[in-house]
């Protein structure tokens, strides 16, 4: 796999692409390079729901502004409930008639034989084959009326395809409230949006194949097994960098994301791929905050920039950070790639393109947080990716990188740079306070315990903010690692949290972060445990 990188931006660094940096100005929302496509543009999209001989699932399709929760049963009919295929509406070309020769009888069968008559052929004027036309001059030959009965059949089956496609389709709140969203985000587009059960998915996609209705999208609460099981590999293009939703608290979440819950794909040949690809970074991104992402990078935060954008090109290229921080957590490059694109092999994939948008950063002398966007896109892939970049100051001066989170979605990604943020201001040195060493009580190390365990750990206080790092080993090696922030993180002696993350069955460490004013830290040391099954 190779790829071309490109970032929102105009300084030039060491690792071959641009970085959006110093005077450099992100575009509006409304000219954004990613959504263009949509603005003049069209877009197809197929909401699949159950069919109604199907229990509807437990999926809940989520009000685009408002979290508000809609069943999936409330998809409506397909428009192509309202008529039969065109292939029911008659016969097939083959049956629109009889073969030639039952249009008549051979030439003989018309009278008697010519001796019969009272005069030979020869006296009594033609011979019986000169009385009228051979079998196969009777008419049109057979490959003229098979001609014939295939127009017509197309014609009918044209024209039944047109009937459904005019035919009034029943309610459907979800896909009339996505309709008003798009119109209200992007006022040229032309969107024709489709009810299609996913009992006649496969059906239907091969029946508008190369017509005006065929889709760029589908969108799913889930989308049908079929799908992904037997029509994705033939039909769609491979969909990459799905959110990861580890918890991230040790309560459970309020709202979940639109894009937690809806499944979306892309057809390999849609009409308008531009406008698919938009509009899923569009479904994914909307009311995260500004589209297109930040507009001016602060002076003190280029530098970190310029690195968290260099470990992003370098985890997808399979690498580790290069500036890391001799404290990050180590490991695969390879299943940090698997965490960030979601995908097993990269070689399908093709040559794909990257651009890197930074969305958040903030940095005072000793600490910063930077939030990305990554988007890839192909021929045969595209996907967005959420990367978290936290750094910290060496005795050197250098910028490291301290913990590289490959992937998020939106809203988690969102609570973690709220988190995070204010430790990135600029304190004044004489306010600045010593935290104190964490101390890991329980589990112990290397010890066996159900899932979801609680950990305790003692702390010298003069921390605002404990977090609990984490990782999970693969087959050979530690994944990528993820923050779980804890809910009290005044500054106390000693805390308790449930690893909420610690659900399945497998081997993690942990350990503690002690985060004070100005990005002042300390950190514990590493702690493993093995969750045993239910």
């Amino acid at each position: 796999m190779h790829i071309r990188r490109w970032a929102t931006g105009c300084i030039a660094v060491a690792f071959a692409f641009l970085i959006c940096a110093g005077s450099a100005v992100a575009q509006d929302d409304e000219s954004y390079w990613a959504t263009a496509a949509l603005e003049q543009g069209t877009l197809t999209i197929w909401v699949v729901k159950p069919s109604p001989k199907q229990a509807f699932g437990t999926g809940n399709i989520k009000d685009l502004g408002t979290y508000r929760s809609q069943t999936s049963g409330s998809f409506g009919q397909s428009a192509s409930t309202y008529g039969e295929a065109a292939s029911d509406q008659g016969q097939t070309a083959g049956s629109y008639g009889q073969n030639a020769s039952n249009y008549g009888q051979n030439a003989s069968d018309h009278g008697q034989a010519a001796g019969s008559l009272g005069q030979t052929a020869g006296s009594y004027g033609q011979a019986a084959s000169d009385t009228g036309q051979s079998a196969g001059s009777f008419g049109h030959s057979l490959s003229n009326i098979a001609n014939a009965e295939t127009t017509d059949a197309q014609a009918v089956d044209a024209a039944e395809r047109e009937a459904a496609r005019q035919a009034p389709q029943p309610p459907d709140p979800f896909r009339d409230l996505l309709r008003t969203e798009l119109k209200a985000d992007f006022s040229g587009i032309q969107v024709n949006l489709v009810t299609v059960y996913d009992g006649q998915l496969k059906d239907k996609l091969a029946q508008e194949e190369g017509q005006k209705d065929y889709p760029d999208v589908l969108v799913g609460d889930p989308l049908p097994s079929v799908w992904w099981s037997t029509l994705e590999h033939d039909l769609g293009i491979v969909v990459v960098g799905k959110p990861n939703r580890f918890p991230m608290e040790d309560v459970e979440p309020l709202h979940r994301s639109l894009s937690a819950s809806l499944e979306t794909a892309i057809l390999l040949r849609a009409p308008h791929s531009l406008a698919a690809r938009a509009y899923v970074l569009w479904i994914q991104e909307r009311g995260h905050g500004n589209l297109a992402g930040m507009r001016l990078i602060p002076d003190a935060a280029q530098a970190p920039v310029a690195i968290a954008v260099g470990a992003v090109n370098s985890v997808l290229g399979g690498n580790a950070p290069g500036a890391a921080d001799p404290k990050m957590a180590s490991f695969s490059p390879a299943l940090a790639r698997l965490q960030a694109l979601g995908t097993p092999s990269v070689e399908p994939l093709g040559d794909l393109n990257l651009h890197v948008d930074v969305l958040t950063a903030g940095a005072n002398s000793k600490f910063a947080v930077v939030q990305l966007r990554a988007i890839v896109s192909s021929d045969t892939a595209f996907g967005v990716m959420h990367p978290l970049v936290i750094l910290r100051r060496g005795d050197d001066g250098n910028w490291k990188v301290l913990q590289f989170t490959p992937s998020l979605d939106s809203d988690l990604l969102d609570r973690a740079d709220t988190r995070l943020q204010p430790y990135t201001v600029r304190v004044a040195r004489a306010k600045l306070t010593q935290v104190g060493d964490v101390t890991q009580s329980t589990p112990n190390d290397n010890d066996v315990r159900p899932p979801t365990p609680e950990l305790a750990w003692d702390n010298g206080g003069g921390g605002n903010l404990l977090i609990v790092e984490w990782q999970r080993h693969g087959s050979a090696d530690w994944m990528g690692s993820w923050m779980y922030f804890v809910t009290e993180g005044e500054a106390r002696s000693q805390t308790r949290a449930t690893a909420r993350f610690a659900a399945r069955q497998g081997v993690y460490r942990w350990r503690v972060w002690n985060l004070g004013t100005g990005g002042v830290l300390k950190l514990s040391s590493w702690r493993t445990m093995n969750i045993t099954g239910q």
